[in-house]
Formats: C-alpha cells, structure tokens, sequence
C-alpha cells in the first residue's frame, strides 16, 4: 500500500483493544497510513504508564495525526507534548481533559457481579452507549468486546478518570485540534465537554448528533468532519485532497 505522512495513531476508548475502529478505519482513504494502539491490562494505572506503552507502539521518527477516542483523550494530549514537532493535529472525540462524569469514581468501584451483567446488556449499551438507531451487528461488536475486558481493568481505568486534569497540557498545544462533541453523550458530560472546548479555544469544534460512541454509530459523519478539517490544515495526501468534495451545497 501506497503510505504517506502524516499518519493516523489511532487510540483506543477503554477497551483498549483497537477492534471498535474497524468501522471507521474502512472510510479512511488506502493513502492515509494509520496505527491502531493497543493498551495492556497489565499497565499501571498512571497517564505517564499509558503515554510510554503508547510511544513504544510509535515509530521513531515521523509525523502523526492522533484521533483519541473517549478514555484516551487526556493520554493523547501528553502524548502530544512529547511528540512535539512530529504531531500534525489532535482529533478528540467524545472525550475530556478533566474527569468525565461524577460517577466514574462510583463505577471504579463496582463488583465484578455488578460489572459483568452491564457488559451483556444490550439495550442497556444501547441507550447509554452507542444509541437507538444504531445496526445490531455494532451492538454485538461492543458487547463482545467490553465482555472480553476483565472487570479489574475497567475498575482500574475508570479510577485513572477520577481526578484528571490536562486542561493547561491542552491549552498550550499549538498544533492544529478537532473536537468531535457528542450531543447525546451519556457518558462525559456538558461541563466536562466545556471544560475542554475551554482548554481548546484554537480548536475547530464540531457537534455531532449522536450517541458517545460516535466512530462506531456514525464512521461516515465523523469521517466527513475529520476530512474537512484535514483539508483545512492541508493534511490530507495529495490524491485525496483532489478527489475530496466538500458535501455542501
């Protein structure tokens, strides 16, 4: 395949797995390189532990769009800082730089008899994760996944989200930045969703209609969003920028 830079690190939610990209990885152009990262279950819960496992993941030299999805939202924009120079734009979508949701600490502390019914259940994923409207086959994708994630894990990443703060790390950024907002986001709330277009007053922000599992319910849209703000900031290759349209009247 025909690769240019800059390239897509692709950051997983709090799975960690990478698997829930496949939907919208499938709208990215074959131009467009682009790296799923993976999280450990067996990393420390600390950002630093997060942000090494993610640079060992990465080439050493070579620039990067970061797309971070949901819990790697405050990972990525460390990450960002240490990139420096190599990083061509952030992309957060349906995430936050402070905690997301006053009930993440509560969650963090959950049973796993608790736990392990709420991964299985699919209307319950349906209304508070990746909305009503959307196919079975995601439904099942996410179920599938979030019950091979080990309770201990989920405990463990939801006790990171509980007294984040990258609102200054975020602020100080001067590479281009996309926010994908979720409107119907369960899961991070509207302070926190101001707290980061706060932190972000350069950033291009884009309300997306949708549930917080955005990539997953809605590729198409998100691509669409995520391609007019590359051609903003010339960062689509070239035969893509060529053949790319911008769909409005």
């Amino acid at each position: 395949m025909n690769t240019v830079e800059p390239s897509f690190v692709l950051m997983p939610g709090l799975d960690g797995s990478g698997r829930l990209f496949e939907a919208f990885e499938a709208r990215l152009p074959k131009d467009i390189a682009r790296q799923r990262i993976t999280y450990a279950a067996s990393l420390p819960a600390t950002i630093d532990a997060y942000v090494g496992h993610v640079q060992a993941q990465l080439p050493a030299h070579g620039r990067h769009i970061v797309l971070a999805e949901s819990f790697s939202g405050p990972i990525a924009i460390h990450l960002a800082h240490r990139l420096g120079d190599r990083l061509s734009g952030l992309i957060l979508c349906a995430s936050f730089a402070t905690p997301p949701h006053p009930l993440a600490g509560v969650a963090s502390r959950l049973p796993s008899s608790v736990l392990a019914p709420l991964k299985k259940n699919r209307r319950l994923l349906r209304h508070s994760c990746i909305g009503t409207k959307t196919a079975d086959a995601a439904v099942e994708s996410l179920s599938k996944t979030l019950r091979q994630l080990e309770s201990h894990t989920i405990r463990q990443r939801l006790g990171l989200l509980t007294s984040i703060d990258l609102t200054a790390s975020l602020r100080a950024l001067h590479a281009p930045i996309l926010l994908l907002q979720a409107t119907g986001d369960w899961l991070v709330t509207r302070h926190a969703q101001r707290q980061l277009e706060a932190a972000a007053p350069q950033a291009q922000i884009r309300r997306v209609v949708g549930p917080h599992f955005l990539l997953q319910a809605l590729p198409d849209n998100c691509w669409r969003h995520i391609q007019e703000w590359m051609t903003l900031h010339a960062l689509l290759p070239a035969p893509t920028r060529k053949a790319h349209v911008t769909p409005h009247a």
